[in-house]
């Protein structure tokens, strides 16, 4: 592995901005790697910042950044219901139970 470069940093914080406009599992994926919990003012998690990771794209959201990096269309952040984070969350832990 690469020695860490402080623009590693400011490239990660620039991608996951992208990423949360995108939808989970419509639009990409994530496969086990480094992450830390998002958490929301009150101190609950509301998400994951991808710090190192595999990130699938689907071609919806590959489409979708084209848009907002190329064509400047500034997209909404995707929200999720409480339901849909926890059928999110224990479908990766299903699907990697290594990672936990």
């Amino acid at each position: 592995m690469m020695p860490h470069d402080p623009k590693d940093d400011i490239a990660n914080e620039w991608f996951n901005e992208l990423l949360a406009k995108l939808r989970f599992e419509q639009d990409y994926y994530i496969f086990p790697g480094t992450h830390k919990d998002m958490l929301d003012k009150d101190g609950e998690k509301e998400g994951i910042e991808i710090t190192r990771a595999d990130v699938r794209l689907y071609s919806t959201g590959v489409r979708k950044l084209y848009d907002m990096i190329v064509v400047g269309i500034d997209l909404p952040k995707t929200e999720y219901t409480d339901l849909e984070t926890k059928a999110q969350y224990d479908q990766i832990k299903k699907r990697f139970p290594e990672a936990f």
